[in-house]
C-alpha cells in the first residue's frame, strides 16, 4: 500500500492510501530529505510534502546551484532545492 500526499491549499496535505504499486513517482530532495513526489507537482508540493512550507516567510527556494526558484517551478527527478 502507498501513500500519496496531495496538497489541499493553505499548506496543508491530505494523504490518500492506495494499492497500486505501479504508480509513476519521483524522488526529490528537499534541504537534503528525500521526498517522493508525482511528476508535474511543482516546488510548492515538494515543500508541502516535507513539512516546511511554513518556512518560506522569509526564505526563498533554490536549486542545486543556487538560482533562484518560485515555488511555481517545474521539478524533475533527483532535483535538489534548498530553503535559504
Amino acid at each position: 500500500m502507498t501513500q500519496v500526499l496531495i496538497p489541499a491549499g493553505r499548506g496543508e496535505a491530505v494523504t490518500i492510501l492506495g494499492d497500486n504499486s505501479d504508480e509513476v513517482r519521483m524522488r526529490v530532495y528537499v534541504d537534503n530529505k528525500a521526498v517522493d513526489i508525482l511528476p508535474g507537482m511543482t516546488v510548492r508540493h515538494a515543500l508541502i510534502s516535507a513539512g516546511l512550507l511554513k518556512e518560506i516567510g522569509l526564505k526563498k527556494v533554490y536549486d542545486e546551484w543556487g538560482n533562484e526558484i518560485g515555488l511555481d517551478g517545474a521539478l524533475a527527478e533527483g532535483a535538489k532545492i534548498f530553503l535559504r
